[in-house]
């Protein structure tokens, strides 16, 4: 489950408006509350417009809140564009959790890359199961109880609620949760 004593180095990579400082913040929360020590930073481009957004996270014994290529265990891609443009993050035997529907199909580039790299690509289609909801804004909350119900973090899908809980606003609680608990039934 944890790598060196539960630290881990997380990218999550989309673009504006898929709520990636969000997740982030559902994710830096959670780790809080169980008692590990957090550190981040983000880079959002043109991230009104559709542009990149980068979130860098640590949590464990870090004392420098970026990323370095070569260094990430995780890398969430919320957008399938961005897996191209953030698998140099990836650590050899690093995990990545994509967002795409069932028809993508990876570049030879990249599925060479991933199979000699030894890493494990787990896909989810989060737009779909969020418009499922009549939501499509929440596909990032079905990553993320995808991501817990894989164990790849040592936080519990409850301790990812509770942290939902914690930072959304009331009225978009019960929307959010579902989300989560949608992704979390789709392993």
């Amino acid at each position: 489950m944890a790598k060196n004593g539960g630290n881990h180095q997380i990218i999550m990579a989309g673009v504006g408006g898929q709520g990636i400082l969000f997740s982030t913040k559902i994710v830096s929360t959670a780790a809080m509350m169980k008692g590990y020590d957090v550190i981040g930073s983000e880079t959002h481009g043109m991230s009104q417009r559709g542009g990149s957004v980068i979130s860098h996270l640590k949590i464990g014994d870090f004392k420098s809140p970026l990323v370095r290529n070569g260094d990430a265990d995780i890398l969430f891609t919320f957008e399938q564009s961005e897996l191209t443009r953030n698998l140099p993050f990836l650590e050899k035997g690093g995990q990545i959790l994509l967002n795409a529907n069932d028809k993508f199909s990876l570049p030879d580039s990249i599925k060479e890359t991933i199979t000699s790299q030894a890493i494990t690509i787990h896909t989810i289609d989060a737009n779909k199961e969020a418009l499922k909801l009549k939501s499509p804004l929440i596909a990032n909350l079905v990553v993320l109880g995808f991501c817990s119900s894989l164990n790849i973090i040592p936080i519990t899908g409850d301790e990812f609620k509770d942290a939902i809980r914690a930072i959304c606003p009331e009225k978009f609680l019960d929307l959010n949760i579902r989300a989560f608990e949608a992704g979390y039934g789709t392993e």
